[in-house]
């Protein structure tokens, strides 16, 4: 009888620590569904960002590209050609006869 008690009491041992790993495994188990979930999630934030962070950069750039191709205005070209189109405008008046001063007055 002693026997049959021992096993019980060995039963009894051995159910209380398959349920003291229970908890362990389900914890696993849901660390691991939550990560499954939880990946996807940061994989898809980090491609987003990642996305958003490579056209800001082409903005930049196509940016940097048009100041960079805007010539700068060379002044002593336009300042040459007011000059001559005053002298023109002048010779035109010269042998039209007209004068500046009295052009308007009647």
């Amino acid at each position: 009888m002693r026997q049959l008690g021992m096993k019980k009491e060995r039963n009894r041992m051995e159910k209380a620590q398959s349920r003291k790993r229970e908890p362990f495994r389900i914890y696993r188990a849901s660390i691991t569904v939550e990560a499954a979930l939880l990946y996807p999630i940061l994989i898809f934030l980090l491609m987003f960002l990642l996305q958003k962070t490579i056209t800001y950069y082409q903005q930049t750039d196509q940016a940097a590209q048009g100041i960079i191709s805007v010539e700068e205005p060379d002044t002593s070209k336009m300042f040459w050609k007011i000059v001559l189109a005053q002298r023109v405008t002048e010779e035109i008046k010269e042998k039209a006869g007209l004068q500046e001063d009295n052009v308007y007055e009647n």
